[in-house]
């Protein structure tokens, strides 16, 4: 099923690369695939793309916690 959902929201990313949402589901996603440097990457596009958005701070703890940089 995660795989599925990966593959959703690529095909998102592919059309609107600069629309923050994909790329923080994508963090989640790949967190549950046991993919930490994709799932910190993709949170840190979201933080990017949307740095002041209402769950930053929440996103950034987990970037944190998660050790990637």
């Amino acid at each position: 099923m995660a795989e599925a959902a990966e593959a959703a929201y690529r095909t998102a990313l592919r059309l609107d690369p600069g629309y923050p949402h994909p790329h923080r589901a994508l963090g989640t996603v790949y967190a549950a695939l046991g993919k930490p440097k994709l799932s910190a990457a993709s949170y840190q596009t979201y933080l990017r793309l949307s740095p002041h958005s209402a769950d930053a701070k929440q996103v950034r703890k987990i970037v944190k916690a998660s050790g990637e940089k």
